[in-house]
């Protein structure tokens, strides 16, 4: 098209006698940025290529073009893991759902141009190519068409692997478009030279607007590498006022000096004949996709060349951007937990192939959540940014320092004997003891607990590792917090701390399938009232139809903030149960229910009692709540709020555990608490300790001063009634009472 437009110019030229005509500017008009990302797992494609690689096939291009059926199935394991909201506009998709339907097998888009498609991109992943690009025809969810530019690349880091292939799609159907309109007017225009010269003249003023308006740089290069000509676009983009100042000069000087030489050589082979795509930093720092395209007269010799360019600076920042956060945490620049993972796994892999000694390190700020709850989130994002920088410093180069999460990071050491690492973890204890975090005009200063394990020859996988290390971490907390603890596979407490971790996917398990049972026990009046109670107790039920106890599971609840689930289902199962046989309730009492610390600090549990309450219109005075004396006063403020809120309706409460923790009583005096039930502890052996009998008539007597009920736990024969009954306390509840059952079969109606 280009050597037509010459032979008219010439024609021109020869019959108006005109010195010198401009060539004319052709290209194609790109749409700008953003692109449409797409992040897909090729790890099945990998391991199949690892497959057939150990079976002898080299030649993938050939066996996928042999087995294309095969290549269909394979593709077909692709997942996608995630696109962004261009994408899905580009492809008219209200969903991601909607996309990933679209774009699967069950539509019939399975053809030749697909089969090339993914030979050659996955040869290109195998021959490890840094990207694979190509332009192709595609359909957007109404079936409508477009062309699209794709560009796929393997994230850094999973080389090995491809589990992270992110592919970019441009919508490219403006310029095809474009490609189409400049045919036909090149058409129109020579029809117009053979009439008449004027028409000719018209056209080409026409043509030469439109190309001056496209949004993309059109430029025409000689066979010296000198430029020609550039339109309009093309001159802003490179900052320049007219053509004046660049026809004749060389193209290169563009291009900043960095890339002069690599573009040198894509010239000379573009004026051998072969078509370029390639990118660049213009020389005022802007980023370019161009291209060159070889213009041939009628022999097949290259006269000059035609150049599209685009401005893609800020769709490669956009780019680099994603390529980064796949790695780094966007708060405090360190690695993520997913690529420290990646290297942890690496020095794993290698472990039995004497690579050295290599360490872990868990760290979980002490003391961070008081920051957060005093000066507010700011202030907590700015603590965690300064604690990485003390941490950054600290560690040696060849470390690998990582923010996991919240306030947790880790060290990967290697090379790295424990002994060097246990000196490294001190190191770091004391930058952290030594740092003060001020916030406006506060200062504090917080601890970290630290968890160090070594990476040997027995380590298994990296879930391992990673468990390991955090049950050492909790460990260096629970004994005081600030300090070191080493894993060592013999120690019996780290052994109990991972047999909790152990629980929480069970607990998680029987909660989805709703395999939890309430049961009732009995709290009986010792005035010889008629009075029935009951307290609420949970069960689990395991996959193989195992009943646990609330010992059993509740510690691992409680440790890892599984607690307010419970305490949830316990609520809406048992308010629902009452509900439904509410002429058995109306002859009860009141019945208890326990609550954890976390949930009378929950706004959204207290929202909920209520609106329980109100959704099954039950009684608020047949309900009491039981909370422990240490959570109470540990959440004193959150818990008298609680409790107030409660009480207004009607509700009840009892303080659990009174005693155990030999707290003061003078919390008592700000909690509104109908019932103390005295620690078990005491009550079980009072009738043979005097230190204990005496601690149950103390706590029987405050409570009785104080307009309180007393209820002793723990009565498992009839001495202790009797002593109970002494002391005049007014409720008992233990095994020689009654032990719990069922709640639905405790309120089965007698039998015939």
């Amino acid at each position: 098209m280009q050597e037509e437009i010459a032979r008219l110019q010439q024609l021109l030229a020869e019959s108006q006698s005109v010195s010198r005509l401009r060539e004319e500017r052709y290209g194609e008009l790109l749409e700008n940025m953003p692109l449409g990302a797409q992040e897909e797992d090729y790890s099945p494609v990998k391991k199949a290529i690892d497959k057939l690689t150990s079976e002898g096939i080299d030649d993938f291009t050939k066996y996928f073009a042999e087995n294309s059926d095969f290549l269909r199935d394979l593709v077909s394991e692709v997942k996608i893991v995630s696109v962004n909201q261009t994408l899905l506009d580009l492809h008219g998709a209200k969903s991601e759902q909607e996309f990933i339907e679209n774009e699967s097998f069950a539509h019939d888009w399975w053809n030749d141009e697909w089969v090339e498609y993914y030979i050659a991109e996955i040869s290109s992943f195998i021959a490890g190519k840094s990207f694979f690009q190509v332009e192709r025809a595609d359909t957007r969810v109404d079936d409508s068409p477009f062309f699209s530019r794709s560009i796929a690349y393997l994230c850094a880091g999973y080389e090995r692997t491809w589990e992270r292939v992110i592919t970019l799609h441009e919508d490219i159907t403006p310029r095809k478009a474009m490609e189409q309109e400049l045919r036909q007017l090149n058409a129109e225009l020579e029809s117009r030279v053979e009439s008449q010269t004027s028409e000719l003249l018209e056209s080409e003023q026409h043509f030469r607007m439109l190309i001056d308006s496209a949004p993309i740089s059109i430029h025409q290069i000689d066979i010296d590498g000198n430029l020609l000509s550039m339109n309009e676009a093309g001159l802003n983009m490179m900052e320049l006022d007219s053509e004046l100042e660049i026809i004749g000069q060389p193209y290169v000087r563009c291009a900043s000096k960095e890339d002069r030489d690599r573009i040198t050589l894509l010239l000379e082979e573009a004026l051998c004949g072969k078509f370029f795509e390639f990118e660049f930093t213009s020389a005022s720092g802007r980023d370019f996709s161009s291209n060159f395209v070889p213009i041939c007269n009628a022999e097949g010799k290259v006269q000059r060349l035609l150049g599209l360019s685009q401005d893609i600076t800020e769709s490669k920042q956009a780019r680099e951007k994603l390529s980064y956060q796949a790695r780094y945490d966007a708060l405090t620049g360190l690695v993520n937990r997913q690529h420290f993972e990646w290297h942890a796994e690496v020095l794993i892999a290698n472990r039995l192939e004497g690579a050295g000694e290599h360490a872990i390190c868990f760290m979980d700020l002490d003391q961070f959540k008081v920051v957060n709850d005093t000066c507010g989130h700011f202030a907590g994002d700015e603590l965690l940014r300064r604690i990485s920088d003390v941490l950054q410093k600290t560690v040696r180069r060849s470390d690998i320092l990582a923010r996991l999460g919240g306030d947790e990071f880790a060290v990967l050491m290697e090379q790295c004997s424990l002994q060097q690492a246990q000196r490294a973890a001190e190191a770091l204890l004391k930058q952290v003891e030594n740092f003060q975090f001020s916030w406006e005009g506060q200062s504090f200063r917080i601890g970290i607990s630290i968890g160090l394990v070594a990476i040997t020859e027995t380590t298994g996988d990296l879930t391992e590792l990673l468990v390991q290390a955090d049950a050492a971490c909790y460990m260096a907390k629970e004994r005081g917090r600030n300090r070191i603890h080493i894993y060592h596979p013999e120690d019996t407490v780290l052994a109990q701390r991972q047999g909790e971790m152990e629980w929480v996917p069970r607990i998680n398990s029987a909660l989805d399938e709703n395999r939890f049972l309430l049961y009732a026990q009995a709290i009986v009046p010792l005035n010889g009232s008629t009075d029935t109670h009951y307290e609420l107790l949970l069960r689990m039920v395991d996959e193989d139809g195992t009943v646990f106890p609330p010992g059993a599971y509740l510690p691992a609840a409680e440790r890892y903030d599984l607690v307010n689930k419970l305490d949830t289902w316990v609520l809406e199962n048992a308010f629902a149960f009452i509900s439904e046989n509410s002429e058995v309730f109306e002859g009860i009492h009141f019945i208890s229910f326990n609550l954890s610390g976390q949930s009378i600090a929950s706004a959204s549990i207290l929202n909920s009692i209520v609106e329980k309450l109100q959704k099954y219109n039950i009684d608020a005075a047949k309900i009491c709540f039981e909370i422990t004396e240490n959570a109470a006063i540990a959440n004193l403020i959150a818990a008298t709020k609680f409790m107030n809120s409660l009480k207004a309706l009607g509700c009840r409460f009892a303080l659990d555990d009174v005693g155990g923790g030999l707290s003061s009583f003078g919390y008592l005096k700000n909690l509104p608490v109908d019932y103390l039930k005295i620690d078990g502890q005491f009550v079980k052996d009072m009738v043979d300790n005097p230190i204990d009998h005496e601690m149950v008539k103390s706590i029987n007597d405050i409570g009785h001063v104080m307009g309180m009920k007393t209820i002793a736990e723990f009565v498992e024969n009839a001495e202790i009634w009797e002593k109970l009954t002494q002391l005049g306390v007014d409720y008992a509840q233990g095994y020689g009472i009654g032990r719990p059952r069922p709640l639905a079969e405790l309120f089965e109606p007698a039998p015939v």
